[in-house]
């Protein structure tokens, strides 16, 4: 089902590594994989932490698996974050990130915790959770064998003033130079159903004390034909000139105004102040469309920046969340911001016997230390059927080549 290496156009920046199934399909119509987000455990070596999430109803919720994997890419361990009872997991987690700080040699996980009612249909209790739920940051200095609390980020946002409520969605932790890190976030005035969810980052500063000062940036606008938009579901990036990036999704319904783009602002003093989001063009042609999916920003090791979400070439394709059927990499110039055409290319996608509403979407991405390689780990799911017992969960390798 996978996407194969002679079905592949050439490509002069990437080259397709493979497929191998991390966790096959389960067979059990009511639990479904659904994601792995991952990092390297310490600074130095190949160990890694992971976090698998398994489907319960119709969203991230259920059990959520750390797997700890050895030098040699062999799992050495697991451990369950949910509690069982009656042999059910409890949905108390909610869309878990993970992230090393190098600097500190410092292993951190952020998530929404709370407690989902099961007696609210899928939607309601998505809802309930979010504006109920308390996002919390955990670092843990021994490789994800043991996590402190490190901020409860959701009174930190009370104490500064924030009347929104703050929800982590695909985000990634961001380390700069010296020990400084990053933290996109977004929020959400659920007493309000005509606000809109703004983009957010919160600052992790240490100090002398080997502690961290905590502040806020000013919230990333966007703005569209004079009207402004959401935005969420942000990956940040280094530029080669010292500035950031940030890129986002709207909800891209053009019945709401909102063109099906990818969107991305810059920032010049290093996260605390944002550009108006524009969006995402292929050099010397046309925005490039994409549905209201996540996407992932590639600091590689070589220097080049590459990005990954679902990306079409025809605008009357997109609409709202679909379509998800096609996965694809692509580098950005920095200098411009611009996607180099010849450089959009196929991490896996659709094949002649499978449905439209397939969904490469909900995936993760790191490099490979040794290798170089980008590293993408996906489910293969379907939008509109999301927890058949069918669903695995593949990790693809994409070789960049020396240009």
């Amino acid at each position: 089902m996978s996407l194969g290496k002679s079905a592949l156009p050439p490509s002069a920046y990437f080259t397709h590594g493979g497929c191998e199934i991390l966790r096959p399909a389960t067979g059990d119509p009511t639990v479904s994989t659904w994601k792995r987000v991952s990092a390297y455990a310490l600074a130095g070596g190949r160990a890694m932490y992971a976090v698998d999430s398994d489907m319960w109803g119709n969203d991230r919720y259920g059990n959520f698996t750390e797997t700890f994997t050895d030098e040699n890419g062999a799992i050495s361990g697991t451990r369950e974050l949910c509690p069982l009872v009656s042999g059910r997991f409890v949905p108390t987690l909610m869309e878990l990130f993970v992230g090393l700080d190098p600097v500190g040699n410092t292993l951190w996980r952020g998530y929404t915790k709370g407690v989902f009612d099961t007696t609210r249909g899928d939607s309601d209790g998505h809802s309930e959770f979010s504006r109920h739920g308390t996002l919390v940051l955990e670092y843990s200095k021994n490789g994800g064998e043991t996590f402190k609390q490190a901020l409860n980020v959701s009174n930190f946002a009370h104490e500064c003033n924030l009347k929104q409520r703050i929800i982590v969605s695909c985000g990634q932790m961001v380390p700069l130079a010296g020990g400084h890190l990053l933290f996109p976030f977004y929020l959400q005035d659920f007493d309000r159903t005509d606000s809109l969810t703004q983009l957010m980052v919160l600052h992790a500063i240490p100090d002398a004390a080997g502690d961290y000062t905590w502040k806020f940036s000013q919230p990333v606008a966007g703005k569209w034909d004079n009207r402004s938009f959401d935005l969420t579901e942000s990956s940040i990036a280094s530029l080669a000139d010292g500035k950031l990036a940030i890129f986002s999704r709207a909800e891209n319904n053009e019945k709401r105004g909102v063109p099906p783009y990818k969107w991305f602002a810059v920032s010049a003093d290093g996260g605390f102040h944002w550009s108006e989001a524009s969006p995402l063009r292929v050099a010397g042609q046309h925005e490039i469309f994409s549905p209201s999916s996540c996407g992932y920003a590639v600091n590689h090791s070589s220097g080049r920046l590459f990005y990954i979400t679902n990306f079409f070439h025809d605008r009357t394709v997109c609409h709202g969340g679909g379509p998800r059927y096609k996965l694809d990499i692509c580098e950005i110039d920095p200098s411009s911001m611009e996607i180099l055409p010849e450089s959009l290319f196929p991490i896996d996608g659709q094949q002649q016997d499978e449905i439209a509403d397939l969904a490469i979407s909900n995936f993760w991405v790191f490099e490979d230390r040794a290798t170089g390689e980008i590293v993408v780990d996906t489910p293969r799911a379907y939008a509109h059927v999301m927890y058949p017992g069918d669903i695995d969960l593949r990790r693809i390798r994409i070789q960049v080549k020396v240009k």
